[in-house]
């Protein structure tokens, strides 16, 4: 009966592409988590908002492999050496004022964490990003993971490293389905084709024989009239949307609307029982579906 009675807390699941250079192996991924959990560093967020990667763990999974466990970490990494406010006298705090003052280096307020499992065979990272009082949105996991995973200390050892948040399952189609389509931007960079289609791993291959990182393709309207994207445009749009960006620019009548796939994050929406559930068992099988319903709509 108290099982019956327990409450359910709603939470959001988001997900990210992380991408290195040839050669794509997944014990580089694990080492590549590995060295930037062990270097401690800190990405800049918004403001004193600053971003880390913790509690990092190894795992295995009996259907996707060995897995990498960890949490997104944020607070306030405050500058204490700023102007500071004196409410009670209306005024700029003087030395008096802050000579009060002792905050501990080590101690950071408005600490949020939430649990993430990274799949290095598909390289993909499931985030918790929403959980009662914590939260923190893919964009900002996204930002952390730029500037712990791609500090400078670690591309010159890994190379450079390309986060894309996953979009949206229906945003590409609605891209392709606005009235009036009047231009499309793909923006791709050269994807690891460990698993999936050969349309991927042709285009990388292809990147590879001119020593090609990025493609920027701009589709362009004929005056009067409205794109019609084939299948290969629309194979091409299909690799960029985990791996850069699409954008569509549509509309008539003097109204220009434009859609895009980084506009529109993957948002996947459960629910669990914190009084009765593992939260990390939780996690670990909802990353696992996650992953899985990314892959099948390829």
């Amino acid at each position: 009966m108290e099982i019956l009675m327990a409450r359910s807390r709603t939470v959001t699941f988001g997900a990210v592409n992380v991408v290195l250079p040839p050669p794509h192996e997944p014990t580089r991924y694990v080492d590549l988590f590995r060295a930037a959990y062990s270097n401690r560093g800190k990405a800049k967020l918004l403001g004193d908002w600053v971003g880390m990667i913790g509690a990092l763990s190894q795992a295995s999974d009996p259907i996707h492999g060995d897995i990498v466990l960890g949490e997104i970490y944020k607070f306030v990494d405050l500058d204490v050496t700023q102007n500071w406010f004196n409410m009670a006298k209306g005024k700029v705090a003087g030395a008096d004022d802050m000579a009060r003052l002792v905050i501990p280096d080590e101690l950071k307020p408005h600490f949020n964490f939430l649990p993430f499992v990274f799949f290095p065979v598909g390289h993909r990272l499931v985030s918790l990003t929403s959980d009662g009082a914590d939260s923190i949105p893919i964009s900002l996991v996204a930002k952390t993971l730029r500037g712990t995973l791609g500090s400078a200390a670690l591309r010159k050892e890994f190379g450079e490293v390309e986060v894309t948040v996953e979009p949206a399952m229906e945003t590409l189609e609605q891209i392709f389905q606005m009235p009036n389509l009047k231009r499309l931007d793909i923006n791709v960079t050269s994807p690891n084709p460990d698993d999936f289609s050969d349309f991927e791993k042709h285009f990388q291959e292809n990147m590879e024989e001119q020593n090609a990182r990025k493609l920027l393709l701009s589709i362009l309207a004929e005056p009067g009239e409205a794109l019609e994207p084939n299948d290969e445009t629309k194979k091409l749009a299909k690799v960029a949307q985990a791996n850069g960006s699409v954008t569509g620019t549509g509309g008539g009548r003097g109204k220009t609307r434009k859609l895009s796939t980084v506009a529109h994050p993957f948002e996947h929406k459960d629910s669990y029982r914190p009084d009765f559930d593992s939260r990390s068992d939780f996690v670990l099988a909802k990353a696992s579906e996650i992953l899985d319903k990314i892959r099948n709509r390829r």
